[in-house]
């Protein structure tokens, strides 16, 4: 296999499926590791690849035992380069804050300066892979975090591997794609078109409710900063901000910390009530997007205004520190 992927063949879903098995079981030393990450890094991986290896990855993971709920994931893929605040995160926060119920799989940074893992962290709540605790999490608040490494002893071997590579793998790319929930609903950011056109087809094929979003200036996320699209298995939209009566903003505005601590003071600025116009109407309009997602026949207006009401005032701020104490087993 090894040898068909450096001369750049395709392997089919099984034999995806088996390789991902061979990583999984140790099977394959670090030197055979690295070729066949740097081969994917040469070509585009295709979807009978990417489902194999998603396929691999969700046999081997851990599954929480949590109350049956209509789940959403919102998340991104990374690597867009753009250093924003975390968007996804504090989507995923005000859905939550709305009651609609969130599980949220993420990670530390591989690209970024501060990813959402390493944001909860910094603000005190504590990532378990504890079935009580993500159950009470979920119950009382409306939303639970899985932090990957906890839940996928499949990827346990690669780590070192993509840590001295030093660039993004084809294990950024299935992050999104293999949250142990499986959860119903999914909405995805995406850094270019080409990753829209693959995540478009894997989803088809696994029958999920999603929708995936991308702004044609790069960002795996409606960064408003210009034309954008989202496609879904309910909507396809591709729009400039002006014509949903929103106003166009700054690449600056989106900006991040320097660092996970000064990344964690913006966040909290913000779900205190207290961010730019800029900060409150980008996760707004990514909010909205989601609860089109789950409730289609709601008007985008309607769904923008839910989540920017909620921005402008403390409520986040109070979840949070729900969260900390749920997590922390207060």
């Amino acid at each position: 296999m090894l040898s068909r992927l450096i001369n750049q063949e395709v392997l089919s879903q099984e034999e995806s499926l088996n390789l991902m098995r061979m990583i999984a079981n140790g099977n394959l030393p670090e030197s055979e590791l690295a070729a066949i990450l740097t081969a994917y890094k040469l070509r585009p991986i295709s979807v009978p690849e990417l489902l194999g290896f998603r396929a691999g990855i969700l046999e081997y993971a851990i599954r929480p035992e949590i109350g049956s709920q209509e789940l959403i994931d919102v998340c991104g893929t990374g690597g867009d380069g753009k250093d924003t605040f975390n968007i996804s995160t504090l989507s995923a926060l005000v859905l939550a804050g709305l009651g609609i119920p969130v599980a949220k799989h993420g990670n530390n940074s591989f690209s970024s300066k501060c990813g959402s893992s390493n944001l909860l962290q910094e603000l005190g709540i504590n990532l378990s892979a504890d079935s009580k605790v993500l159950d009470k999490s979920l119950r009382e608040t409306n939303i639970c975090f899985l932090h990957a490494p906890l839940f996928h002893p499949a990827l346990k071997n690669v780590a070192n591997v993509r840590k001295q590579l030093g660039f993004r793998t084809i294990f950024n790319l299935l992050g999104p794609l293999v949250n142990p929930l499986e959860p119903e609903y999914q909405l995805t950011g995406v850094a270019n078109l080409a990753i829209l056109n693959l995540y478009q087809q894997v989803f088809a094929e696994i029958n999920k409710n999603y929708a995936i979003v991308h702004a044609y200036d790069g960002y795996d996320e409606i960064s408003l900063t210009g034309k954008f699209i989202v496609i879904s298995n309910k909507f396809t939209l591709e729009i400039f901000p002006e014509e949903l009566g929103l106003q166009r903003v700054s690449a600056e505005s989106l900006s991040g910390g320097e660092t996970v601590a000064s990344s964690s003071e913006i966040f909290k600025k913000i779900i205190a009530g207290n961010g730019s116009p800029e900060q409150k109407s980008v996760v707004a309009i990514n909010v909205a997007t989601a609860i089109k997602l789950k409730k289609s026949g709601i008007a985008w207006s309607a769904a923008y205004q839910q989540a920017i009401s909620l921005l402008g005032t403390n409520k986040l701020e109070q979840l949070v520190d729900d969260l900390v104490k749920i997590t922390n087993g207060n």
